[in-house]
C-alpha cells in the first residue's frame, strides 16, 4: 500500500462517510516530449545535478516540477500497477525549516499517487501534495541515504552527510506540504498514514 493510498483509507475511517470534501486544486504538470528511460539517468546526470546552487528569494522551493512519460528501450511505456510511470525531467529541491536541502532527482520515476478513483475527491493523484511526495519518495527509495539511483549511485541527493531515518524523512514530508499551504488535516491524515502504513515502503 502506498502511502497517500494509505492516506486515503485513515482519511475514510476518520471522517466517515459523509460527503467527501471539495478536491485540492490539481498541481499543472505540462507535460514535455517523452523520453527513454533507459535513456534518462545518463542525461539526466549531465543536464540536471541533483541539488541546486541557489534557491529563488523567499522560497524553500527550487526547480520546477515537470514530468514526462517513461518508456523502455522498445518504446513500450513503462508500467507499474497497470500506470505507466513518468520521471522528472529536471530535478527539484526543497529546503528543510532546519536549512538542509533534499532534492528529488531528474530521471526519477513516479506513478502520482496509486490512490482508487473513488478517494480522488480527497486525494487527486496530482493534488498539491504532488511535490512533496517526490522527495518523500526519493527518500523512502533510498532508504534516507539520497543516493541515486539507489543501485549504481551517481548522485547524492542531500545537503547533510547524516542519513534521513523514516520518521526524518515522514518529517520532510509534512514540512514540505506545508510550505506549499496543504490544509492542515490532509497534512495530518496524509503524514498520519504514512507513519502508520509507510513502513513496507521503505528501501522500496
Amino acid at each position: 500500500m502506498t502511502p497517500l493510498r494509505a492516506a486515503a483509507v485513515w482519511l475514510t475511517v476518520a471522517v466517515g462517510a459523509g460527503t467527501p470534501a471539495a478536491a485540492a486544486t490539481s498541481v499543472a504538470l505540462p507535460l514535455a516530449p517523452a523520453i527513454d528511460a533507459h535513456k534518462t539517468p545518463g542525461e539526466a546526470e549531465k543536464r540536471s545535478p541533483c541539488l541546486p546552487e541557489t534557491f529563488p528569494a523567499k522560497s524553500p522551493f527550487a526547480g520546477k516540477v515537470e514530468l514526462v512519460p517513461l518508456f523502455d528501450a522498445g518504446n513500450r511505456p513503462v508500467l507499474q500497477n497497470g500506470r505507466q510511470l513518468e520521471g522528472l525531467r529536471d530535478s527539484v529541491a526543497f529546503r528543510t525549516p532546519s536549512g538542509d536541502i533534499v532534492g528529488a532527482p531528474s530521471g526519477m520515476p513516479t506513478d502520482l499517487a496509486s490512490i482508487p478513483p473513488t478517494f480522488w475527491s480527497w486525494f487527486p493523484p496530482d493534488g498539491p501534495w504532488l511535490e512533496a511526495a517526490l522527495f518523500h519518495d526519493m527518500l523512502y527509495k533510498t532508504k534516507g541515504t539520497g543516493q541515486w539511483p539507489p543501485a549504481k549511485p551517481t548522485r547524492r541527493c542531500l545537503s547533510r552527510d547524516k542519513p534521513y531515518s523514516r520518521e526524518e524523512a515522514d518529517h520532510v514530508l509534512d514540512d514540505a506540504m506545508a510550505a506549499l499551504h496543504v490544509p492542515a488535516w490532509r497534512r495530518w491524515a496524509i503524514f498520519t498514514a504514512v507513519r502508520i502504513f509507510g513502513g513496507t515502503g521503505w528501501g522500496s
